[in-house]
């Protein structure tokens, strides 16, 4: 019986830890919508307003947004840049022995 409780611990902590980079994708990408939208608020809607002229996409059923948001992906790429340089400085910096 403890065989298989600790059985099950496993497999819930390897579903997690196979899961957790899916939850930060999509936390990356809530945030540089919501930093997008809200610089395209500040600009009075100038981006938005030329990617819907530029790049209209017509999906029925308004399960993608009416454009897209290059400039969030561009937010993305950023972060993503960013937390990549931070993992490997990270690494550098452990292996350097004081």
């Amino acid at each position: 019986m403890i065989h298989t409780e600790s059985w099950k611990g496993e497999r819930f902590y390897n579903h997690v830890s196979d899961s957790w980079p899916l939850f930060s994708h999509v936390g990356t990408a809530s945030v540089a919508r919501a930093w997008s939208s809200t610089f395209d608020n500040l600009v009075e809607q100038k981006i938005s307003g030329f990617f819907k002229a530029s790049m209209s996409m017509e999906v029925p059923g308004e399960v993608l947004a009416k454009y897209p948001d290059l400039f969030a992906l561009i937010l993305i790429l950023l972060l993503t840049g960013k937390t990549l340089f931070v993992i490997l400085s990270g690494s550098v910096s452990n292996k350097i022995n004081i």
